[in-house]
C-alpha cells in the first residue's frame, strides 16, 4: 500500500530489517501524521515538510 509522502522502504533501513507497514492518522490538519509498525512496535510521526527537508540539506549536504 502506498502513501503519500511515505517511503517505507527508506524507513526499513532506519528501523529494521522486517516488513513494516502504515496508515495515516485521521483528524490532521496541516501535516500528515502516520503510524508505522513492524508488527511488535509502533512509531508515530509526521511527514517531513519540504521546508524541513530542504533545511536539513542545506544542514547536512547533498
Amino acid at each position: 500500500m502506498s502513501l503519500p509522502g511515505l517511503d517505507l522502504e527508506k524507513l526499513r533501513g532506519k528501523l529494521g530489517d522486517g516488513p513494516l507497514s502504515a496508515e495515516i492518522v485521521e483528524g490532521g490538519r496541516s501535516n500528515l501524521t502516520y503510524v508505522v509498525t513492524d508488527g511488535t512496535q509502533k512509531w508515530v510521526g509526521p511527514k517531513a515538510s519540504a521546508r524541513t527537508r530542504a533545511a536539513d540539506s542545506a544542514r547536512h549536504g547533498p
